[in-house]
């Protein structure tokens, strides 16, 4: 449990500042919106939910002053998040946790945060904030698949409204918790069976855990607008579908608590392609998860 406590605490860290997880893209569109009916729910414009809440609890989130879905030009921001600095230093306490018969997830959480090729940053969050009009989410949920005692992934960034839906995709059965979110009942994911599905409730930071592994851990974080991604062990991200203009592309690590941002102009039909790099001090980092205080350093995207 205090594992735990300690992984949330470095999430709240990692997930307040410029990047502003909970925060709206700025929405200043004038169209009118056309009411839809979900259930038995007048919205003033479709939202993607699966979660067990009533939708209009979602549609305040993520469209408060209710407009209609953008149509304008839109264009994709892609790039990669690289770091530099001091290297990931290895967690032994976690890694002698992990049983002979999970060896491959020692690699996969052996170090504070993992690099690719050319300190390529996975698990990295990238989203851009800052532009007109309200973008709904497209898919009601996000898979997190489970195989070799690892998650897909050491970062999920949802919609709010989508859930998380875990899977085992080897022999093994799993049993997932979102902590953070109310649990209705613990339930197993059984070896290449149907998905089980976690809501998280409301924007914020989550951690998905594995009962039976308290070793895997990955960090959630619910916000409020689509355009986001998280980066894979090449470091790269796409992010389509974003309204024209100027508008902030940030990224956050969570696990170092390490985030920048940078404001670009982007085109009807451009693609704009963007390097982002979050430096690692471990010096710093270690004042910091000993309580001393030291805030992360701010950083100028390149």
């Amino acid at each position: 449990m205090a594992r735990v406590t300690r992984a949330i605490r470095n999430l709240t860290l990692a997930c307040t500042g410029i990047f502003g997880l909970c925060m709206l893209a700025a929405c200043r569109g004038k169209s009118k919106p056309t009411p839809v009916v979900v259930g038995s729910t007048t919205l003033p414009a479709p939202v993607a939910s699966s979660l067990p809440i009533d939708p209009r609890v979602v549609s305040q989130a993520v469209n408060p002053k209710g407009e209609a879905p953008y149509n304008g030009p839109t264009g994709t921001i892609r790039g990669t998040v690289v770091t530099s600095g001091d290297e990931a230093p290895t967690q032994p306490q976690i890694v002698a946790k992990i049983p002979a018969d999970c060896a491959s997830a020692r690699d996969f959480y052996g170090k504070l945060f993992r690099e690719g090729p050319g300190r390529a940053l996975a698990d990295a969050i990238v989203g851009v904030t800052g532009y007109s009009g309200y973008v709904p989410e497209d898919v009601p949920s996000q898979l997190a698949d489970a195989t070799g005692c690892a998650w897909s992934a050491r970062t999920y960034v949802l919609t709010f409204g989508q859930s998380l839906d875990v899977r085992s995709r080897d022999s093994r059965a799993y049993v997932p918790d979102l902590i953070g979110a109310t649990l209705k009942a613990q339930l197993v994911a059984v070896p290449r069976g149907d998905a089980i599905h976690l809501y998280p409730e409301h924007t914020g930071r989550f951690e998905l855990i594995d009962s039976m592994r308290l070793f895997m851990a990955a960090d959630v974080v619910v916000v409020s607008y689509p355009t986001h991604a998280v980066t894979g062990i090449d470091g790269s991200f796409v992010i389509p579908h974003i309204p024209v203009g100027k508008v902030t592309v940030s990224t956050v690590l969570p696990a170092t608590a390490v985030q920048i941002s940078k404001q670009v102009e982007l085109h009807a039909g451009e693609s704009v392609e963007v390097k982002l790099e979050l430096p690692f001090d471990l010096k710093r980092w270690e004042a910091m998860r000993s309580g001393a205080g030291v805030p992360a350093p701010s950083v100028s995207a390149r």
